[in-house]
Parts: structure tokens; C-alpha cells; sequence
């Protein structure tokens, strides 16, 4: 299962409070660098806030992102190509 989907999973059941890419890796056993990427790839996924957390090694303060994810509307219409075209110019 590629790791879009099983963060999507998490981020959209029971943690849709949102959670940290730290988090992400405890929770789902994927690398670091696999979630760092899997987040960028994924349109839906925003960085909600940020949360204050200490480091286990070093004991020092550092801030992290909370990332949460958008749940589209079932009735959410597809936006029209030709519009997308347009804005980019």
C-alpha cells in the first residue's frame, strides 16, 4: 500500500485532530524521509499548526508541524480543466 493512502487513512480516522510527522512514523513504521515525501505529494494534506516537543536525545525545545488533512465534500464538483488552464497564466 503506497504511504499516501496509509497517512490519508490515519489523518482522515481516528486522528483527524492531526499529527505530526514524528507521530506519523510511530504510528505507521515508514521512514522519515517516506512520509516527508508522501506529504508533499499528497494536495489535500496542510501543516494546521505548530506544536512545541522535546527532543529525546539532545532535551532540546523544538517546534514541529501538526498536519491534518482536507475531507472534500461528497457534492465537492471537479473543477473545470479549462479554468485551471486559465489561472496559470
Amino acid at each position: 500500500m503506497r504511504a499516501e493512502v496509509i497517512i490519508r487513512g490515519l489523518l482522515r480516522g481516528e486522528h483527524s485532530d492531526g499529527l505530526t510527522r514524528p507521530e506519523i512514523v510511530q504510528l505507521t513504521g515508514l521512514g522519515l524521509t517516506a512520509v516527508y515525501n508522501a506529504i508533499k505529494q499528497m494536495p489535500d494534506a496542510y501543516e494546521d499548526r505548530w506544536k512545541i516537543v522535546v527532543s529525546p536525545t539532545t532535551g532540546r525545545r523544538t517546534q514541529t508541524a501538526v498536519i491534518c488533512v482536507v475531507v472534500p465534500p461528497p457534492t465537492c464538483p471537479r473543477p473545470d480543466s479549462l479554468a485551471v488552464k486559465t489561472a496559470q497564466k
